[in-house]
């Protein structure tokens, strides 16, 4: 009868092996958007509270506003005819 050298197994090398880093880094972001989230919730100014502070557009008054859609929705309405046509 042969005996062979069964090596035993160990969890640690069995396992799929994750660097450290990708992990690090997850949790420094995850560190940087709660304090972001912290400061728009208590209403705090910060240096990045202007990433998430909403810029409105001037836009014309509504009849105004009513036309001017109209006219760029006919005008890209002519230019995808145009080049479904295959003249642009």
């Amino acid at each position: 009868m042969h005996r062979t050298a069964h090596k035993p197994s160990s969890a640690a090398s069995d396992a799929i092996r994750v660097p450290i880093v990708p992990h690090l880094l997850e949790l420094l972001a995850a560190g940087v958007a709660g304090r972001q989230v912290a400061d728009l919730l208590l209403e705090r100014s910060g240096p990045v509270a202007a990433l998430w502070t909403r810029r409105r557009l001037p836009l014309p008054p509504e009849p105004l506003r009513w036309l001017t859609v109209r006219a760029l929705t006919g005008l890209f309405g002519a230019l995808d005819r145009r080049v479904d046509r295959g003249l642009g």
